[in-house]
């Protein structure tokens, strides 16, 4: 019977893995044409590419779940909004648009809505030639996604291997255990008729 993995090396293994990913999605934000602009020294929110971190939550001493953060502007970029652009559940695209506000809510409240609901809500500029002819610019940029997705057939058959070894050798210790000859405490009990 071959040796299995420590739950150490587990560790280690995946902790590299997700450093591994950690590179990418920074390389990734570099690369962004947004990212190039200087920052001003007034800005509150950290650039994109230092606010990136991973975080590991452990259940019995294994890694169990695996965390990626970066700044709130890493999603704007992904899905194309921020600064007048409201995202469209329904085409899956950036447009332009606002929240609701002020008047709107009371009357929204009025028709049943509630204040969950309003504020999901977007409205939706109806000016649709300026708004195709600007969408064109406002693209999303998929650069979070993509780095993920590469790694995790790896994480995954990684993970099934190392756990599928530790219940083999689960099965191969019960199995090797002898059988208990006594039966003291079985009580058989014949069938009413």
């Amino acid at each position: 019977m071959a040796d299995t993995p420590t739950y150490e090396y587990f560790n280690t293994s995946v902790k590299g893995w997700a450093n591994g990913i950690k590179r990418g999605l920074v390389v990734n934000a570099r690369s962004l044409p947004q990212h190039n602009a200087k920052d001003s020294p007034k800005r509150k929110a950290p650039k994109l590419v230092r606010s990136i971190s991973v975080g590991y939550k452990k259940s019995h001493g294994v890694i169990s779940q695996i965390r990626f953060s970066f700044a709130q502007q890493g999603l704007f970029i992904h899905l194309g909004v921020g600064r007048g652009w409201v995202w469209n559940e329904n085409t899956q695209t950036a447009m332009r648009g606002r929240k609701y506000g002020g008047d709107e809510i009371g009357l929204l409240k009025n028709r049943g809505y509630s204040r969950k609901e309003i504020s999901k809500m977007r409205y939706y500029y109806k000016d649709e030639e300026k708004t195709e002819s600007i969408r064109k610019k406002r693209e999303t940029i998929n650069w979070f996604d993509v780095e993920i997705r590469k790694g995790m057939k790896w994480l995954a058959e990684y993970t099934g291997d190392f756990y599928g070894e530790k219940a083999m050798d689960a099965i191969v210790k019960q199995m090797e255990k002898p059988l208990p000859l006594s039966t003291k405490y079985v009580k058989v009990r014949p069938k009413k008729q």
